[in-house]
Formats: structure tokens, C-alpha cells, sequence
């Protein structure tokens, strides 16, 4: 089934971006109720529920390069690994704003990496989806509240 681009509503790339966002809400409330769980086992089990789930989708019949797979394991286990070990290794000791403002910080971080290291321009949605993020993690270090009006039961 071909995903569209469109972004349009109801489309499948929307259904599906809103349900990874889900599932990554939840696998990310999982792991911060893990407590005393070994942060590395924690994305272990994850990767390896991920490899079970996406084999099904794996085209086995275009074998890859061996220099191929060295570059897949530099990208993959070195930063994303790393990087998910320390943040599950923190979620038992953060608080739910600050889980978010790390899940946030993550995507931008890459965004401006792909702009500074790679000269991928920097499109309109993406700068303001960084401000949008630095207002938010202000907000949420400065506790900002929106007024909130009392309802009042008739």
C-alpha cells in the first residue's frame, strides 16, 4: 500500500505518525516505570521487538554490501544506541515535562546537525518547529501556566 505525502488529513502518513506517537508515549511512560531496570536491557528488549516486528518488511531478496552494514552499525548502534541508553537510563528520575522537553531537544539536535554538517537548507516549518520547541522548554523550566478560567457548574 503506498503512503501518501500529502499530509493531509487522514491521510496514512498522518494515521501513522500519530500512532508511532503514541506508541512512543507509552513505551516511553513504560520505561520510566521501569525504575531499577537496567537502562540497556530496556532498549535491548526494544530493538529487538522492533527487528521481530519490521522482519516481515525486510526485502531479503536484495542482499546488502558488507561495507553497507559496517555504516548501518556505525549509525544505528554508536549514536542512536548510545543515545537511547542514557535518556531511558534518566526517564526513572525525570519528571513527565522534562521527558518531553529531552524528546523534543533530540529531533532538533538532528535537524541542525543535518543543516551544519551536511548544508541541508533549513526549511520554514522545520526553524519554526525549533522555536516552537525552545518556547516550550522554557515554558516548561520557567513554569509558564495558560490561564485557566474556572468552570462554573449551572
Amino acid at each position: 500500500m503506498p503512503i501518501s505525502r500529502s499530509g493531509s488529513p487522514g491521510s496514512p502518513s498522518l494515521v501513522l505518525t500519530l500512532g508511532a506517537a503514541l506508541l512512543y508515549a507509552v513505551a516511553t511512560i513504560l520505561a520510566k516505570g521501569l525504575g531499577q531496570q537496567r537502562a540497556a536491557v530496556t532498549v535491548l528488549c526494544q530493538t529487538l521487538v522492533g527487528v521481530v516486528m519490521l522482519a516481515p518488511f525486510a526485502d531479503i531478496g536484495h542482499p546488502m554490501p558488507p561495507a553497507s552494514w559496517g555504516w548501518l552499525a556505525g549509525i544505528g548502534i554508536l549514536p542512536t544506541g548510545i543515545a537511547y541508553v542514557l535518556m531511558n537510563s534518566a526517564f526513572p528520575r525525570l519528571t513527565t515535562p522534562v521527558i518531553g522537553i529531552v524528546t523534543f531537544i533530540y529531533p532538533v539536535v538532528a535537524i541542525i546537525i543535518d543543516w551544519a554538517l551536511y548544508a541541508h537548507p533549513l526549511r520554514p516549518a522545520q526553524a519554526a518547529g525549533i522555536v516552537l520547541i525552545a518556547l516550550a522548554t522554557l515554558g516548561v523550566r520557567l513554569g509558564w501556566r495558560f490561564p485557566v478560567r474556572p468552570v462554573s457548574v449551572a
